[in-house]
């Protein structure tokens, strides 16, 4: 019993401490040090995390307290992130994505979450989840219309590093547009794979042979469309533009993202 409730400790600590770490050098250095105190000293940062650990670490145990199940608590974390889902596909593939796209899905879903459970407790976690998706992709929708874009300048720079499938505002033409088709495809035959091999399995295992047979033939045939989706894709962005592709600047992307 002992050495069970030390691996539980230990995998609990190993989660919690990287995930309040992590969000203490969000709030110190993203936050407190860009636009507080930039001439910040590192005695000064220091003091600045602890601080952000320990009201962190309060945050969590209040709102720990308030749920009642595990899986209460991964389908809040869900729906608290579901904001950021559309604008994490878009900024890969649409010129038009900036950031206060992802700035406003994300903090709709932060605010719309916690209303929404509070006001319906009763309602189905499914439904929260749509009404939380649909208010966080319409104002990302608004926020990227009524901001101004990347200047013309980034996006081709950004393009010609990375190359993404997609619509760039003219940039890579129609092998842009057709490398994202191919890359949809194989998104979608990537989930098919995923669900047919997994339920087929389990079928197969469950006495049921016919079933289980049928369903991962499908799953191994989506396996096969998705690398061949990937490898068609990779074709038409490899003629998306005539000049050498170096490596991606890691500045560039974090820049555009």
């Amino acid at each position: 019993l002992g050495l069970l409730f030390a691996s539980l400790l230990a995998a609990f600590m190993s989660t919690v401490d990287t995930h309040i770490n992590w969000a203490s050098s969000y709030l110190v250095n993203d936050l407190y040090r860009r636009f507080v105190r930039p001439a910040a000293s590192q005695r000064e940062l220091v003091v600045a995390s602890r601080v952000a650990v320990v009201a962190i670490s309060l945050l969590a145990i209040v709102i720990a307290s308030q749920i009642g199940s595990v899986e209460k608590a991964w389908k809040f974390l869900v729906a608290l992130g579901a904001g950021l889902g559309l604008p994490a596909i878009l900024r890969w593939v649409w010129w038009r994505v900036n950031a206060w796209t992802e700035i406003a899905g994300m903090t709709v879903a932060t605010v719309a979450a916690p209303v929404l459970y509070a006001v319906f407790p009763d309602t189905r976690d499914e439904y929260l989840l749509v009404a939380i998706v649909a208010l966080a992709t319409t104002a990302s929708l608004v926020a990227t219309f009524v901001t101004p874009p990347e200047p013309r300048e980034h996006l081709a720079r950004f393009f010609e590093r990375v190359r993404p499938p997609g619509w760039w505002g003219g940039l890579g033409g129609a092998a842009s547009r057709r490398g994202a088709a191919r890359i949809a495809l194989g998104w979608v035959a990537g989930n098919v794979a995923v669900f047919g091999l997994m339920f087929g399995v389990g079928y197969l295992i469950l006495g049921r042979p016919w079933l289980g047979t049928a369903v991962t033939a499908a799953g191994g045939l989506a396996v096969w469309l998705t690398m061949a989706a990937t490898r068609a894709a990779r074709v038409a962005l490899g003629v998306a533009s005539t000049t050498p592709s170096p490596e991606p600047d890691a500045r560039v992307v974090a820049d555009t993202s």
